[in-house]
């Protein structure tokens, strides 16, 4: 994750009110999440064709390798919006839309992040039932925060990662602890 002094900055000096510069620091946090490393287990890609009509702003890809072939899995789509970008439905339905045109195998699943200028917000895609679930960060009685995938009902506020910095690291580190959302659990510390 950025450090939080950055992000304040970056946000004072307006990098998280166009799309194209929400984009640019959010492919600066997923690297941090998903690093290349020498042996190219993740490529975060930018504007990558899902379908002819499906083009998410960042699509993050597990390779695998066998003799001279490798075989991608996506692992995480990511759309952004400026600050005065369109509302929280429209994201999640084109995220939803992207998700739905995933080359996934039916028990798979998918991590989604939307942000809106500064806001985001976490969900998991299964592609057996169509499910688009959140994640919110929950505190209960002042105990270390919990974090867990719950009902649409129950979807939390978008977190800014300025203000709530706390919270989306946890968001951030979960996601780093499981990059492949297949073998994230549903709850965790």
């Amino acid at each position: 994750m950025l450090p939080q002094n950055n992000l304040r900055k970056l946000d004072a000096g307006g990098f998280l009110k166009d799309e194209g510069s929400v984009n640019g620091v959010w492919n600066a946090i997923l690297q941090q999440c998903y690093p290349t490393g020498t042996d190219v287990k993740y490529l975060v890609n930018p504007e990558l064709r899902i379908q002819e009509d499906s083009r998410p702003d960042l699509l993050v890809r597990s390779f695998t390798y066998t003799g001279n072939t490798a075989t991608a899995i996506p692992v995480l789509v990511f759309e952004g919006k400026g600050s005065d970008g369109e509302d929280w439905l429209r994201i999640e339905s084109q995220l939803s839309t992207y998700m739905g045109k995933l080359p996934l195998a039916e028990s798979q699943k998918c991590w989604a992040i939307g942000a809106k200028g500064k806001e985001m917000k976490l969900w998991r895609y299964y592609k057996a039932n169509g499910d688009f679930l959140p994640w919110k960060i929950n505190t209960p009685g002042g105990r270390s925060p919990l974090i867990q995938e719950v009902e649409r009902k129950k979807a939390p506020n978008a977190y800014s990662v300025v203000d709530d910095y706390g919270d989306v690291r946890i968001l951030m580190d979960f996601i780093t602890k499981y990059p492949d959302p297949n073998t994230a659990p549903s709850s965790g510390p």
